[in-house]
């Protein structure tokens, strides 16, 4: 999957479906949105309202308008054997649902899925913070921890396709329990999830913190919260030497809520060179589209696949 965009200016439909909402927008392929809509996702009411809602926010987005085709960004992925959604936790009645055949068949214009993580490494290597690299590795840290991988301009997504869930390499064998059901995986420890649960433990307070408050207690002093700290930004240090180690990435863009610390963004980089076989110089940058890179990166899919026909 190429991330060169075509060079006419075209537009494309890009939806992000989450677990909570529906977010859909009208693109062209400088990134720039023209409309933008919202709908609730409402999982619990089956597969075909979901269908239908993607749908109308479609035909709403690209009204007036002719498109190339829609992306679409799903925290899961499409099973290539069966082209079935597999593994969408946020989205359980979709799963085993052949998406892309029901949209393609119902909206007659080209449709393509991809893992949300993906996505959100397409939009910033189009348009956001890595568009002058060509091998690029984007970590998402929220709730959970994904990530998505380039390597030479094109999308790395593996024989069945799962490249790109780094949350799930194993640092620690034996581990905190991970919500894949494993031990020990990278995510365990330094999603938002995990920082959280990890600070409760420690400093025995209940009450739920984000990264955020976390460094404003850091800050105040608050020894439980520096240690946390200090911990997370080593274990995301080894978790990003690991990957270096393995693919050398010119950079790397972080993305999701934990990425609103700036320590991240100060710490990592004195802290991968003693776990990193010979040097780096990779790049550690915040992702820049925010709250859009999600549905960017879904009409990213659209212009890559089609600039290579």
């Amino acid at each position: 999957m190429n991330v060169t965009m075509v060079i006419s200016l075209s537009y494309a439909v890009g939806i992000d479906l989450g677990g909570t909402k529906i977010e859909g927008v009208l693109a062209d392929d400088k990134g720039k949105v023209y409309n933008r809509l919202r709908v609730l996702t409402e999982d619990k009411k089956g597969s075909k309202q979901i269908i239908d809602k993607i749908i109308k926010l479609v035909k709403d987005l690209s009204k007036g308008y002719k498109i190339l085709g829609v992306g679409i960004g799903i925290p899961g992925n499409i099973d290539r054997r069966t082209n079935k959604v597999h593994n969408a936790p946020n989205n359980p009645s979709l799963d085993g649902v052949k998406l892309i055949e029901i949209l393609k068949r119902r909206l007659k214009t080209p449709v393509f899925v991809e893992n949300d993580a993906n996505c959100l490494a397409l939009s910033e290597a189009m348009f956001g913070a890595a568009k002058k690299y060509r091998n690029i590795v984007a970590v998402v840290i929220g709730t959970g921890l994904g990530g998505g991988i380039i390597i030479d301009g094109k999308l790395h997504q593996g024989v069945t396709p799962i490249a790109g869930e780094i949350g799930h390499m194993k640092i620690i064998m034996g581990g905190r329990k991970c919500s894949c059901g494993q031990a020990g995986c990278l995510e365990a420890y330094v999603s938002g999830t995990a920082i959280d649960k990890r600070y409760r433990e420690l400093s025995k307070t209940k009450g739920h913190v984000t990264v955020t408050e976390l460094s404003r207690r850091a800050r105040k002093g608050d020894a439980a919260a520096k240690k946390i700290l200090d911990e997370t930004y080593e274990i995301i240090a080894l978790g990003l030497s690991n990957i270096i180690n393995v693919l050398d990435p010119e950079v790397f863009v972080i993305g999701g809520g934990v990425s609103n610390n700036d320590g991240i963004f100060r710490e990592i980089p004195k802290r991968i060179a003693k776990y990193v076989l010979g040097y780096s110089d990779a790049k550690i940058l915040k992702a820049k589209l925010g709250d859009s890179s999600g549905v960017l990166g879904a009409a990213s899919l659209v212009f890559s696949n089609l600039s290579k026909k």
